[in-house]
């Protein structure tokens, strides 16, 4: 609340009644981009201020506050409050506007006391939040640093940290119509934050590997395949140990077995034949047990 307070301090020095206005012409005045792209100037209001002036003239009561000062002579006759009074004025062909001198040090300060003005006259939109935001993140110091940290930022325009993240990511990522889309009010940092990472999100699922399934089985279901090899791996592994019960029982010893396991890894044999040779033994042995 640190800006709230310091607007209720200085509520006074907006229209000092020491100031002195002046009649200036209009074509005098500077109109600084940044500052004019702050805080959107409705159309509605233009024209009904312009409708008023061209009835009853430039209202001395409300006069446009020109920036002064010493330090900073390129500050002078800059535009630093009363964007909406300059266009309706233009507009309504008036030559001569009421006037009034402010002292600023810096463009920081005159930075901070042209949204504190609108702080105080009204509830600022989204979008006149992210261009304040935009410029005080571009403020530097003496230094050429970052002169002020994001929750200083945060605090001055009382936003929450996160916001003050998501406009950093929305500055950064979004296209420059979207950037104009909410700095005009059309579109919200909000839904300009979900649009960048709904996007990310459908990159990052397409740059996503897919395991291709081997040519023997490209165009087998997972489920299907997996079952098939699951049950060729089991009907293997019960006949090669039917077949060593049956070698160990016509009395072939392990170290047999072992050189037949040899040679079929080789190729000199194959599994048929192997089949074949346990008949050899079963008969040989009968033969033993007849004589």
């Amino acid at each position: 609340m640190k800006l709230i307070n310091e607007i209720k301090n200085n509520i006074k020095s907006v229209l000092n009644p020491t100031d002195k206005i002046k009649w200036m012409d209009i074509d005098k005045i500077i109109i600084d981009p940044e500052f004019e792209g702050i805080f959107i100037q409705k159309e509605n209001e233009i024209s009904n201020i312009c409708e008023n002036m061209r009835e009853k003239g430039f209202d001395p009561a409300h006069p446009i506050i020109l920036a002064h000062s010493k330090e900073h002579p390129d500050l002078n006759d800059i535009n630093a409050d009363g964007h909406t009074r300059y266009k309706a004025a233009i507009r309504a062909g008036l030559s001569k506007v009421a006037v009034i001198y402010k002292e600023f040090a810096d463009r920081e300060e005159l930075l901070k006391y042209l949204y504190r003005q609108q702080l105080f006259r009204r509830n600022l939109s989204e979008g006149e939040i992210f261009n304040a935001w935009a410029a005080l993140n571009r403020l530097t110091n003496e230094n050429g640093k970052k002169a002020k940290s994001d929750a200083e930022i945060a605090e001055e325009l009382q936003i929450s940290r996160r916001q003050v993240a998501k406009m950093k990511e929305v500055e950064k990522k979004a296209a420059p119509e979207v950037l104009e889309s909410i700095k005009s009010g059309e579109l919200t940092v909000n839904k300009a934050y979900t649009q960048i990472k709904q996007e990310e999100a459908k990159t990052e699922e397409s740059s996503t590997p897919v395991i291709e399934s081997r040519e023997k089985n490209k165009d087998v279901p997972k489920s299907k395949t997996t079952k098939s090899t699951n049950m060729n791996y089991l009907k293997g592994y019960t006949e090669g140990w039917m077949y060593v019960f049956e070698s160990l029982r016509c009395g072939k010893s392990p170290k047999e077995l072992q050189a037949e396991l040899a040679e079929l890894k080789a190729g000199s044999i194959t599994v048929e034949s192997l089949q074949k040779s346990l008949c050899v033994p079963r008969e040989s042995n009968e033969q033993k047990q007849t004589e």
